[in-house]
């Protein structure tokens, strides 16, 4: 993590929180009274007090086209988000970075897309957590935060589809498949209507982006792997997965090293369910 950090740290305005930490940075946070979520999902085990759990299914739509896309209704989240005491200080997310999808990144692209400036996930994720014990902060407040969105980091699907049936040419962006290549070929695995990529899709898997032990590789070295597909900081990359979960994680690494960057929450799963002549899928396989 040390050369991810002192690498991409110019990438963010000086009065600017940043949307990736060290348990070190967390630790001053929580210090600080920041709320820490931990978001591996069903199988959590709590092993702190003070520590919500949390989820990204609790803050999307039931149909199953629209299981990666955000509620619509701001009171809704609104409600959902009070119940884990989040407030306008600092939220600190943590995952599992060797068996996890990056819900952690998913978590923190939802908070800094509803409006919270200060929504950050530790690298490494609990596997990284030194041995001292965490800082016991105040009990949760009532929220003083209230959700105001911000589309900046999002993308949505007749967008996208707009952008994809332009005629070919230069352009300034360009679309970032970030699942498996087994995935991008045309498998289906987790429920998808249809396999296969959007068309003129980049490939990256986010397993790439880390190291053997679950931390981000150097802001060099993924700025290499972008490269290798001619993307530069010129470009708005579109990153889809299947639910925008491993997107959004994406999303979030490419923010923090200054690229522009959205994610598209729906993906395959809502693009997918589509009618085929109107949402293309690119099968090679």
């Amino acid at each position: 993590m040390a050369g991810f950090m002192a690498e991409h740290d110019l990438a963010l305005p000086e009065d600017a929180y940043p949307w990736i930490v060290t348990w070190e940075m967390a630790y001053a946070y929580l210090h600080q009274g920041a709320t820490l979520l931990d978001a591996r999902g069903k199988t959590w085990t709590p092993r702190f007090s003070k520590v919500q759990r949390i989820q990204w299914q609790w803050f999307t739509a039931n149909e199953p086209s629209q299981r990666g896309c955000l509620l619509n209704q701001d009171a809704q989240l609104t409600t959902l988000v009070g119940r884990l005491g989040i407030t306008d200080a600092p939220v600190v997310v943590v995952g599992d970075a060797h068996h996890g999808w990056g819900q952690e990144g998913r978590i923190v692209w939802m908070l800094r897309s509803l409006g919270h400036p200060a929504a950050c996930w530790v690298d490494g994720g609990w596997a990284a957590l030194p041995s001292r014990s965490l800082p016991q902060s105040s009990s949760p407040c009532r929220p003083s935060w209230s959700i105001t969105r911000i589309p900046t980091w999002t993308i949505d699907r007749e967008t996208l589809r707009h952008l994809i049936t332009q005629p070919g040419g230069d352009r300034p962006w360009v679309v970032l498949d970030v699942r498996t290549a087994a995935e991008y070929q045309g498998a289906i695995l987790h429920g998808e209507c249809r396999g296969g990529h959007l068309p003129g899709a980049l490939h990256l898997d986010v397993r790439d982006c880390l190291t053997p032990q679950g931390y981000l590789r150097s802001a060099a070295e993924i700025g290499d792997r972008l490269a290798q597909h001619r993307i530069t900081r010129q470009h708005r990359i579109i990153t889809y997965c299947t639910g925008g979960i491993r997107s959004a994680w994406m999303t979030t690494v490419l923010v923090q090293l200054g690229y522009t960057a959205q994610n598209y929450a729906g993906s395959m799963w809502e693009w997918s369910a589509g009618a085929a002549q109107d949402y293309p899928l690119v099968c090679p396989t």
